[in-house]
């Protein structure tokens, strides 16, 4: 008896390969797939026009150069709390936004902005 029970749960480990295997097979050519969409896509991107591309350049430079902007200022302010923490004081956020505002007006702000 105890080799029909060991016999049948062989049997069943068995099946269970079979049907992972055949999961395994029809995972692979999903993979295919999506590996072939993603090439075509890619071959789409690549037979955009001259003007697109340029577009592309300017549209990207344009959103780092507002991203950029509109974080600058507060690098700006933690960089100058840091500083004066090395000299002893430790200056709120708004206090040291103030001291540059009042000190070097919207230019302070922005100092290195261009680099």
């Amino acid at each position: 008896f105890a080799q029909v029970k060991i016999a049948g749960t062989c049997f069943a480990a068995l099946r269970m390969s079979v049907k992972t295997l055949q999961r395994t097979r029809s995972c692979d050519e999903v993979d295919d797939k999506v590996v072939l969409v993603a090439k075509q896509k890619s071959l789409d991107a690549i037979s955009m026009t001259p003007e697109q591309i340029a577009l592309n350049f300017g549209l990207v430079g344009f959103s780092c150069t507002a991203a950029q902007a509109t974080v600058h200022w507060t690098q700006t302010t933690m960089v100058r709390q840091q500083l004066a923490a090395m000299h002893g004081a430790e200056p709120s956020f708004v206090a040291a936004l103030k001291s540059i505002f009042s000190g070097e007006g919207m230019r302070g702000l922005y100092r290195g902005f261009s680099a």
